[in-house]
């Protein structure tokens, strides 16, 4: 199963593609630490968006999940330093992991993972 390092250059461009591309797809959030384990944030929530706030001297990303007119859920992962996308052999977008400084990781997984094309325009 590739993986594949995003740039920071790239981070907000390949975020606004992303959020696209995956807006409503089922989605868990779990960070995983060596303080606390593996942590879950939500879990079969849809995905609502990705973005990155690249400040000079601050860094965020913020991951938005919640159905539309209701409450969501935004969790902020301070000062990013590594973001991967990793795919199936197909190519099919399986989980992003968002690695901040102080080596804390989150995952951004999808309940099923499809091409969107094959979806005809169904949420999975």
């Amino acid at each position: 199963m590739p993986t594949q390092e995003i740039p920071l250059h790239d981070w907000t461009g390949f975020f606004d593609q992303f959020s696209r591309r995956h807006q409503g797809w089922r989605a868990t959030v779990e960070v995983l630490s060596n303080e606390i384990g593996a942590e879950l944030e939500a879990r079969d929530s849809p995905l609502v968006g990705i973005s990155a706030d690249l400040k000079d001297t601050e860094r965020s990303i913020s991951i938005i999940l919640g159905e539309s007119g209701q409450h969501c859920l935004t969790h902020i992962i301070s000062d990013p330093q590594y973001v991967r996308l990793k795919q199936t052999n197909d190519g099919i977008d399986e989980a992003l992991a968002i690695e901040s400084r102080d080596g804390v990781t989150t995952l951004l997984h999808f309940r099923s993972s499809n091409k969107p094309e094959m979806l005809d325009g169904v949420i999975p």
